[in-house]
This record gives structure tokens, C-alpha cells and sequence, in this order.
């Protein structure tokens, strides 16, 4: 039998919110405030994976748009590593 100390550890499990906007969307300018809030309660923000909300221009980024099936935006998507969680369209007030 393997001891709890030789067992290795899993992965570690990396949750992350996607949002797909573009350059000419009107209604992804209405998130903004919604940026602002959650950049004031320590969320990152950016284009890269290490950030907690990682956005992605529907237009440049087709790889992705394609992988998730994103129709329109804004578009939210929560996932767990490369696992979707939960989709949304639309303006999103999370508090």
C-alpha cells in the first residue's frame, strides 16, 4: 500500500471566466462597471490565462470562439480548467 505522502497530489483545478466581447459590440461597453468592481475586490483582468477573468475579442481570437460556440456577445463562460461550468449572454451585475 502507497502511504498519503508518496500519493501524489492532483492537479490543481484553475477556475476561470472567459468573456467574449468585441470591438464594436455597444452593449460589452455596459460591463465596464462591472470590471471596476471586481478589479476593486482583487480579480485580474486581462487577455492571459493567469488572469481570473480572461477576455477574449470575438474577432481576434476565432480558436476560441470557435471551441465554445459563442454566437453573439457579450458572453460569459465559467470554466474549470478546459470543463464548462456555466454560460451566459448579456450584461452581468455579479454582486
Amino acid at each position: 500500500q502507497r502511504r498519503a505522502a508518496e500519493t501524489p497530489a492532483p492537479a490543481p483545478r484553475r477556475r476561470r471566466l472567459l468573456y467574449f466581447t468585441a470591438a464594436w459590440c455597444p452593449t460589452c461597453r455596459v460591463n465596464e462597471p462591472t470590471f471596476a468592481a471586481l478589479a476593486g475586490r482583487g480579480w485580474s483582468i486581462g487577455s492571459g490565462e493567469e488572469n481570473h477573468v480572461q477576455t477574449v475579442d470575438l474577432d481576434a481570437r476565432t480558436d476560441l470562439r470557435t471551441r465554445y460556440g459563442i454566437d453573439a456577445v457579450p458572453a460569459w463562460v465559467l470554466i474549470d480548467g478546459d470543463r464548462e461550468l456555466r454560460r451566459r449572454y448579456g450584461p452581468l451585475d455579479p454582486f
